[in-house]
């Protein structure tokens, strides 16, 4: 593979990456409702933003800090520096530090 070639892979890869966050972050992460028959009573959605609201209306400020800092901040992190990583061909360690964290908030969603 040539090296012009690996750099652009990496450029779409990284554009689809930051559309699919933007959407994640947008669409809901769970909808409820209720209904009766066929007649729908009540329809909840709930998104990353809302649920992370939702934790600091409930004084739950730990859970909201670390929803906002391993589904927000760590990625968006993340993406500055493979953006840079790609733009310069230079190698860091900051995201290898940084994938060490990657799926807690995963974890935390599940729980």
């Amino acid at each position: 593979m040539t090296h012009n070639f690996s750099q652009i892979l990496g450029i779409v890869t990284l554009i689809f990456s930051i559309v699919f966050f933007g959407l994640g972050v947008c669409f809901p992460l769970l909808s409820t409702h209720k209904q009766l028959i066929f007649i729908k009573f009540d329809y909840d959605e709930i998104n990353l933003l809302d649920s992370i609201a939702m934790f600091f209306d409930d004084r739950e400020y730990f859970l909201a800090a670390v929803i906002l800092i391993f589904t927000f901040i760590l990625p968006i992190l993340k993406y500055i520096e493979l953006t840079i990583r790609i733009l310069r061909n230079k190698t860091t360690k900051i995201l290898q530090n940084l994938d060490k964290w990657n799926m807690i908030d995963v974890f935390l969603v599940a729980l």
